[in-house]
């Protein structure tokens, strides 16, 4: 039997079938009847095995992904050779709280799950000692939508250096 299942979660991988389908199609077919009746979760035993399927829901966030550039490029050894360690990233949205992150220097990306509305904020480079490296780079209008990626991309500029 796990060899069967094997088959059909690779078969699925390759099709891109979400698991609840895939759930549906490992289990006997009275089992798989009761499944597909609608309900918020259901726990449906197959030998040794649990399968659990609960009924999709819209996620309540947005993603913000920022990227950013020194002076157009994204090479790692800038951020050394400059003293940058991380950047910080502070967004605001009246009338909620402000929200931060911060991310590596290197990897010149920084992703963050936000509840949806309209955010401004700004991004900067700082050091090994939380010290400001560059100027703060503004961000305006950023606009999150539920279940949705916003891709956002700065640049940080020799002259925005401090």
């Amino acid at each position: 039997m796990k060899n069967w299942s094997a088959k059909i979660w690779l078969a699925a991988l390759a099709l891109q079938l979400s698991p609840c389908m895939v759930g549906a199609a490992a289990l006997p077919a009275a089992e798989s009847r009761a499944a597909a009746a609608p309900s918020l979760s259901s726990e449906v035993a197959s030998g040794s095995e649990m399968v659990m399927r609960t009924d999709e829901v819209p996620p309540a966030v947005g993603t913000l992904t920022l990227q950013w550039t020194i002076s157009g490029r994204r090479e790692p050894i800038d951020c050394g050779g400059l003293g940058v360690e991380r950047l910080a990233l502070s967004l605001r949205a009246p009338p909620a709280d402000e929200e931060q992150a911060e991310g590596q220097c290197d990897a010149f990306q920084l992703s963050m799950d936000l509840p949806p509305g309209s955010y401004s904020g700004d991004a900067v480079l700082i050091d090994r000692f939380d010290r400001p490296v560059t100027l703060a780079v503004p961000l305006d209008s950023v606009d999150i939508v539920a279940g949705r990626e916003v891709v956002k991309t700065i640049d940080f500029p020799v002259a925005a250096f401090l």
